[in-house]
């Protein structure tokens, strides 16, 4: 289901068949996405080709412009961990074989729009992520800011919860035991009452005194499990 997680397929297709763009070409293209024998790209067309994969939410860039004017160390941190986070899911899709037609970057998170792809490659895809959010996290003495970030990333996006890589890994691991319907609806319940825990959570963070950031968060994760809030 591609509002459980934050990569998302763009054609369905049958376990470890190979996906065809509606333009004819295997990975972008009719040409096979070689953009023409012999012929270089120009600046020009390889901005258009940025533009057209990398969209940008108005509210995310007005929220980094915010932070990075307060907080431009910890802006540099969050912006480096979650670079090589979206990093590790790139290269895996890319050793998958698959071309990801977009990626959009919202104030509550990213997604990729990515060709189906079998249970098996689709669980390493979102997997990859965390695992290269740790990765960094072992570089900590040399980048202490951006490992930080990089732990807390990695482990809240193996929450359960729809948007991250945690409900996409648990989809793909049902989906193997039961048919694609039941096992959404299992991911969906499962998604909703960790997103409910969440929010308790942040409730009690506080009451605690920990400022309304854990609450806002809680609040956006569970507004996102009832899919009340789009990326």
């Amino acid at each position: 289901d591609s509002a459980l997680s934050g990569l998302r397929c763009t054609a369905p297709a049958p376990a470890g068949a190979a996906c065809r763009r509606p333009d004819g070409g295997p990975d972008g293209g009719p040409d096979g996405g070689r953009g023409g024998a012999g012929r270089r790209p120009s600046a020009r067309s390889m901005g258009k080709r940025i533009a057209g994969f990398l969209a940008l939410h108005p509210a995310l860039i007005l929220w980094l412009s915010v932070l990075g004017y307060l907080r431009p160390r910890l802006t540099l941190g969050f912006l480096g961990a979650a670079a090589f986070h979206e990093l590790g899911h790139l290269l895996a899709l890319w050793a998958m074989g698959a071309r990801p037609d977009a990626l959009r970057l919202g104030l509550f998170g990213a997604s990729l729009d990515i060709p189906a792809m079998g249970y098996g490659q689709s669980f390493f895809c979102y997997a990859s992520g965390p695992l290269f959010s740790f990765l960094l996290w072992g570089l900590s003495p040399w980048l202490p800011t951006a490992a930080g970030i990089s732990l807390c990333l990695g482990l809240f996006n193996l929450l359960p919860i729809s948007g991250l890589d945690g409900a996409g890994m648990l989809s793909c691991l049902l989906c193997l035991r039961w048919e694609p319907a039941r096992a959404d609806r299992l991911c969906l319940w499962v998604s909703r009452c960790t997103a409910a825990l969440v929010l308790l959570g942040g409730l009690m963070g506080l009451r605690a005194g920990l400022g309304p950031g854990p609450l806002l968060i809680s609040v956006a994760l569970f507004l996102r499990a009832m899919g009340l809030l789009p990326l």
